[in-house]
């Protein structure tokens, strides 16, 4: 699938599966994003990227926002 692709057939899931993500696909996934080219020197901030495990805590994250 080329990029295009991708972003045309994209989709919004809001029914998530209960197994958990494998901590090598997520270091994969944020080494991929790390290839993303870097925010203009413009002075914008370049992005940060945090992993957050555990219902508990994701529920409790999404009550304090």
């Amino acid at each position: 699938m080329d990029v295009i692709t991708a972003i045309r057939t994209r989709r919004s899931i809001r029914a998530y599966d209960s197994r958990p993500v494998p901590h090598a696909l997520i270091e994969a996934v944020i080494a991929d994003a790390a290839q993303a080219p870097s925010p203009p020197a413009s002075g914008a901030m370049p992005w940060t990227c945090a992993v957050i495990e555990g219902v508990d805590r994701i529920a409790a994250l999404g009550e304090a926002a």
